[in-house]
């Protein structure tokens, strides 16, 4: 909602700051609106902005009301282009958001990710997550299977003995 504001001007003054107060809204500004001199001056939510109103003080009387509306809505557009212009040359919004207050999180998020990135980088999604040039012995499962191994020759050495000195070969896990 924009507010307006009559600095020691008469009625036509207050004519043109209540024109003014519908149309600077409608162009997507806000702020409060004041009429001070000659000037027109949009303040808050944003930088500071004037324009001038170009003698439309003196000479509204004599307007029709088709041609206040045009002025009017000329100065609208004039106002909000330079509040425009001025917001790009700040750098701000002109909404209350400011890009500082994402900063601290988006750089948090960044390092983040560059940490996962050096991680699957240098160790790889397959990996075993052993260091390079460090031996760090054989894991559990390959101990397993080692054992396992084994095992099963143990088993088929003591079966093949049997069988050459006679014996009937068995079928199952009876020797194992």
């Amino acid at each position: 909602m924009v507010q307006v504001a009559m600095v020691g001007l008469g009625p036509e003054a207050e004519e043109v700051r209540l024109a003014m107060q519908e149309l600077v809204g409608r162009f997507g500004v806000a702020g409060q609106i004041s009429v001070q001199g000659q000037w027109l001056c949009l303040e808050g939510s944003g930088p500071s902005v004037s324009v001038p109103l170009g003698g439309l003080l003196e000479q509204w009387t004599q307007l029709s009301a088709e041609q206040r509306q045009r002025r009017t809505q000329a100065l609208a557009r004039e106002l909000a282009q330079a509040r425009r212009s001025a917001v790009a040359a700040s750098g701000t919004t002109g909404t209350g958001l400011q890009l500082g207050l994402l900063k601290v999180p988006l750089t948090i998020l960044g390092v983040a990710l560059a940490g996962i990135a050096a991680v699957l980088f240098w160790r790889g999604p397959g990996s075993s997550g052993a260091v390079p040039g460090v031996d760090a012995g054989p894991s559990e499962t390959q101990r397993y299977e080692a054992a396992r191994d084994a095992r099963l020759r143990a088993a088929c050495e003591k079966s093949r003995l049997r069988f050459q000195q006679g014996a009937t070969p068995k079928i199952g896990r009876a020797h194992v």
